[in-house]
């Protein structure tokens, strides 16, 4: 009977090892890797799908910057090695692919998030596993408050949708009809527009919300024309921005045209053709003439073969690569590069000026573009 206990008493200790082992593994905190060995980084990125220009403008910012790291002699003489993952645009996917290098590739931080669907769905991942998360380019408000280990090098919708509601009503116009993309972006900076013109005593006469995959928005269009708008409010992603434009012009909308930062590619010119004339939209401050800007860039093209499909995000991805570097000097691990970016203060980076405030955000302006001859310009 004794030796029966005994056993039992062994037994019982052994699963209570084993069961503390799995709750390590799974909470495991604070992201470290060994002393030897590459050193490794995540990347999650549309690569494929209707807004892959995002995903290719950032990876290739990001690859730049590590090949530039370890040509250097990587960090304290250890390479950097990115692991990239394709978000689609896509929470779901995302958030597979942000567990996959948490947990298998016990990466120490997360870079390249650019749509504002993926980063919000991979942040709690992120604050649970305590792994920085920095995006290149997400910009609705929710992501200010969306952890301790989230940051981006892009500036929040909340000052964007403020300051175009702004420019649009001190321009006398007084009716704006909106129309946007169900998804967390499109969402977010039209709720901002929407608050900031009414709260100057706008009238919204109607707002039409298209689903992600939607390719006809002639039914919402042929709505907002009936409510005789002076002005339509336009928030699409890259994708579908172009055919949008066409429709409206198709459908004899002759107002003026606003919209955010997704109309800043080529790729609409070439898909609105003239339909893109005249429309206003905004994007984050950025010179690409400015001698570190132009030096990413041009070494984008000597790269690729091409220019970037969009600049300012290539930029912000590479500042980001950098950041993470600089923090993995001091301690290589996932605390250190949070609190490293938490004291980032007029970072003289290729996208601009970056101060990094107490919430994760960059602090960074906005700037008025329009397309004008067929050409992306400024105001």
């Amino acid at each position: 009977m004794a030796k029966l206990k005994v056993g039992r008493v062994i037994g019982g200790i052994v699963i209570l090892v084993l069961i503390i082992g799995v709750f390590m593994l799974i909470n495991r905190g604070p992201s470290t890797v060994t002393e030897t060995g590459p050193i490794k980084i995540g990347f999650i990125a549309p690569l494929s799908g209707d807004v892959a220009i995002y995903g290719s403008a950032s990876q290739g910012g990001v690859v730049i910057a590590a090949e530039e790291i370890n040509a250097a002699g990587g960090i304290n003489g250890r390479m950097i090695e990115v692991i990239y993952e394709d978000s689609m645009c896509d929470g779901k996917e995302a958030s597979t692919a942000a567990n996959k290098l948490v947990n298998l590739d016990n990466v120490l931080a997360i870079i390249g998030t650019v749509c504002s669907s993926a980063t919000l769905a991979i942040a709690p991942i992120a604050e649970e596993n305590q792994i920085v998360l920095l995006s290149a380019a997400s910009s609705s408000p929710a992501i200010t408050d969306a952890g301790d280990y989230v940051f981006r090098t892009w500036p929040s919708d909340s000052l964007q949708g403020k300051k175009m509601a702004e420019y649009v009503y001190d321009q006398g116009i007084m009716k704006v009809g909106m129309i946007y993309q169900n998804s967390d972006y499109n969402i977010g900076l039209s709720s901002v527009f929407r608050e900031t013109f009414e709260d100057l005593g706008g009238e919204i006469v109607a707002a039409e919300v298209y689903e992600p995959t939607a390719k006809d928005f002639r039914t919402q269009l042929t709505k907002l024309k009936a409510e005789d708008p002076e002005a339509l409010y336009i928030v699409p992603y890259t994708g579908e921005a172009g055919i949008l434009l066409k429709q409206v012009t198709e459908l004899g909308i002759e107002v003026g045209l606003y919209g955010p930062e997704t109309f800043h590619a080529q790729e609409v010119i070439d898909s609105a053709g003239e339909s893109a004339e005249g429309l206003i939209y905004m994007v984050p401050e950025f010179d690409e003439e400015n001698p570190l800007s132009k030096g990413i860039l041009d070494k984008y093209e000597a790269k690729y073969g091409q220019p970037s499909p969009f600049a300012v995000i290539t930029a912000n991805a590479y500042d980001g690569m950098l950041l993470v570097a600089a923090a993995l000097e001091q301690e290589v691990s996932s605390n250190s590069i949070r609190d490293y970016l938490y004291t980032v203060e007029n970072y003289p980076g290729t996208g601009g000026t970056l101060t990094i405030d107490e919430n994760g955000d960059a602090l960074k302006d906005f700037q008025f573009m329009i397309i004008r001859d067929g050409e992306l310009q400024t105001l």
